[in-house]
């Protein structure tokens, strides 16, 4: 019996060890991760949702999203990116389903619009409801952002000026991975701000507005190739 209780203790003991030591190296793990994707340059871009036509400006949601990627040009041309759930934009998405992504020039205006359009939403002091960001409040219709009508609906979409391109889609799938959403969407039209800019000749590719290491970035010179 005494043997008995030792073993029982033992493997008791044993199986703490173990789940204590397999917690530590999760977190280790999620730390490198952390480290390592800080050092990967994405392209920071503004989504923006469809609204209804008479919706007031100070309702229109929009975030920076580092995750947008092309997905496929055929049959379509669609793209894809994640939210961080829970999320307001995420819901205007499920709502009305039509969405802009812009293609931000690497200037410093964009890095501001970047990090207004990154403000999570906020906590009421006084009766702890959650209150959306309105990343709209403070820019001008007309000078900083217009908007789109989408046909055959009652929606439009508010469109940043200081991009280079936006992209106009409509949601076609969507599911939960952990605690984000990725999406799935259908590219329905490209808008060229430099022709509205009024760029004659050639429009010189960019690169637009790189995020890396908590910071923002413009594409540098091309690496030089050994001579062969």
């Amino acid at each position: 019996m005494i043997l008995c209780n030792a073993r029982l203790i033992y493997e008791s003991f044993a199986k703490r060890c173990y789940s204590t030591s397999k917690i530590s190296i999760n977190e280790v793990t999620k730390q490198k991760f952390r480290e390592t994707m800080g050092r990967i340059c994405n392209q920071a871009m503004i989504l923006t949702t469809a609204v209804p036509i008479h919706c007031s400006h100070d309702k229109f949601r929009g975030v920076t999203l580092s995750s947008v990627t092309s997905l496929s040009l055929k049959p379509v041309p669609l793209v894809q990116f994640n939210l961080q759930l829970p999320s307001f934009t995420s819901d205007f998405l499920h709502d009305f389903n039509h969405f802009a992504l812009h293609l931000m020039k690497p200037n410093a205006q964009s890095i501001e619009l970047a990090r207004n359009f990154s403000k999570g939403a906020m906590r009421h002091a006084d009766n702890d409801e959650i209150i959306p960001t309105q990343p709209f409040i403070g820019l001008s219709e007309g000078l900083e952002y217009d908007t789109y009508e989408i046909e055959g609906t009652n929606l439009r979409i508010p469109l940043l000026k200081n991009a280079e391109r936006v992209i106009v889609c409509q949601g076609l799938k969507h599911f939960n991975v952990g605690d984000h959403e990725i999406w799935v969407g259908k590219v329905e039209d490209i808008v060229n701000r430099s022709l509205e800019d009024g760029i004659e000749g050639d429009d010189p590719v960019s690169g637009g507005l790189l995020y890396c290491n908590r910071d923002f970035y413009s594409v540098g010179n091309p690496i030089k190739r050994n001579k062969e």
